[in-house]
């Protein structure tokens, strides 16, 4: 997930780690290589992917804390 700050297209830190992992939740994720912080851009291997349990479709999102950042997100890009 690519998300972007104010009118600019500076983003606020999802691919170069300036949100540490434990800003990045979910309230489900499908095993280890699908975690939480799997949600960030350009990793290695693997990326975020919530249960896929029918009866739990509204647990299938990412919560990202942007609390120090005190921005309005003006853009959200997703890769993959």
């Amino acid at each position: 997930m690519f998300l972007v700050y104010d009118d600019s297209s500076e983003p606020l830190g999802m691919a170069d780690n300036r949100i540490p992992d434990n800003d990045i939740l979910a309230p489900s994720w499908h095993n280890w290589e699908t975690l939480p912080i799997r949600g960030k851009l350009k990793q290695s291997f693997g990326s975020w992917s919530p249960y896929l349990d029918s009866a739990k479709k509204d647990l299938q999102f990412l919560m990202v804390d942007l609390g120090k950042f005190h921005r309005k997100v003006t853009a959200v890009a997703t890769q993959g």
